[in-house]
């Protein structure tokens, strides 16, 4: 299994650095770390987030952080749909 990042969560993943590193760059680094860490987790465990709000998609609760995963399990590709804050409405 794969993971293929559309631009949405691209640009997620990078505004989530680019918020955290105006006030701490080594945190930034950390929490893109942890991220990047339980997307891994995802082409060994591709249905391990919950339903998602919207049909066919899945979310993960990022342990430790504030942030969820949407993403769309496939038979060759975990499809990362974008990353955002929980508090963030939607």
């Amino acid at each position: 299994m794969k993971i293929r990042y559309r631009a949405q969560a691209l640009a997620d993943l990078g505004a989530i650095h680019e918020f955290i590193a105006e006030t701490n760059v080594a945190a930034a680094g950390r929490v893109i770390d942890r991220l990047h860490k339980s997307l891994n987790r995802l082409k060994i465990f591709p249905l391990s987030g919950r339903a998602g709000l919207v049909e066919g998609t899945r979310e993960l609760i990022v342990s430790g952080l504030p942030y969820i995963i949407v993403y769309l399990p496939g038979d060759e590709f975990v499809d990362i749909v974008a990353v955002f804050h929980g508090a963030r409405s939607r």
